[in-house]
């Protein structure tokens, strides 16, 4: 029988707003800290920051944080077995998508655009993204390479089970949320980079919708906002991690002061056996997803 236990880590790095290189330098650091883990999930716009604010639109962030995927990219070659999700603001014909990018096996193997842009209340990503709910089915040249780019993407491990989907930030509240329609496809794992504020009761808020969300999917569920680096402008963030699974909290965290990782163990067989004994969930087919493969390795395991 295959193990197909897996270790996850949801990690919340020191960063710095606008400053590619030195945050690219702390997700590399904690890539290679916990070299053990099969799936490691960063917060949303971790690469440039999330409170970049109209810098955004600028040619010189984009490219550079594009220079830097590459490095990711790269340090995930001497990472045998290690899949990482990390996010960056990523141009496309007119317009700039936030985008959510899986790599592994020293290539970036996947974007995945951010569905729901928030334009309410204290948020004002529509000044800077558009959604990327209809895209679907494009690539992207990246050194030389098509890269998948797109809305409809799952990245899969063959050999530990793992089939991963995306969803960022705000896809989590909505109604009809990607990772829904996503786990329906055959996603067993979840991963949520966010850059959720802190106001009363948005803790416990968030909390619940993990917990509901890894349980009515049947998945494991690695949610990551922003810390409290990103806290320079009048919004405060926390670095609220949590890593669910069937409706339950397995590691969490908030408010670290330092660069930190929480890691747990993710069972994909068990998700899988929930779904099955279970005749109400539904697959989706409404929805033609493409899959890319990726390396993830079991626990205790390693990758050659």
């Amino acid at each position: 029988m295959k193990n197909t236990v897996i270790k996850a880590a949801a990690a919340v790095p020191v960063s710095r707003v606008a400053d590619p290189v030195f945050n690219t330098d702390e997700i590399i650091r904690l890539m290679k800290e916990n070299a053990d883990c099969g799936l490691i999930v960063f917060p949303e716009m971790c690469i440039t920051g999330y409170t970049c604010g109209d810098i955004f639109a600028q040619r010189a962030l984009m490219d550079e944080s594009l220079v830097q995927l590459g490095r990711i990219a790269d340090a995930t070659s001497q990472l045998k077995g290690m899949t990482a999700a990390v996010s960056l603001p990523f141009a496309y014909e007119n317009a700039v998508y936030s985008c959510t990018a899986i790599v592994s096996q020293g290539e970036v193997k996947a974007l995945i655009p951010k569905t729901a842009i928030p334009s309410y209340g204290e948020f004002a990503e529509g000044r800077w993204f558009v959604s990327g709910k209809n895209m679907s089915g494009k690539t992207v040249l990246m050194n030389g390479k098509e890269v998948p780019f797109g809305s409809d993407i799952l990245a899969e491990d063959t050999e530990s089970g793992a089939v991963i989907a995306a969803e960022a930030g705000e896809d989590l509240w909505i109604p009809d949320s990607p990772g829904v329609h996503a786990a329906q496809a055959g996603a067993n794992i979840i991963v949520s980079p966010a850059a959720s504020d802190e106001i009363v009761g948005r803790e416990e808020y968030r909390r619940m919708y993990v917990r509901a969300k890894s349980s009515s999917c049947a998945c494991g569920y690695i949610y990551v906002s922003a810390g409290m680096c990103e806290s320079t402008t009048d919004m405060v963030f926390s670095g609220h991690a949590m890593i669910a699974e069937n409706g339950r909290i397995q590691k969490e965290c908030i408010f670290p002061e330092l660069s930190h990782t929480e890691t747990a163990l993710l069972d994909i067989e068990k998700c899988m056996y929930n779904r099955r004994r279970k005749n109400t969930f539904d697959s989706d087919n409404q929805i033609a997803y493409r899959k890319v493969s990726v390396s993830v390795k079991n626990a205790g395991g390693s990758r050659i």
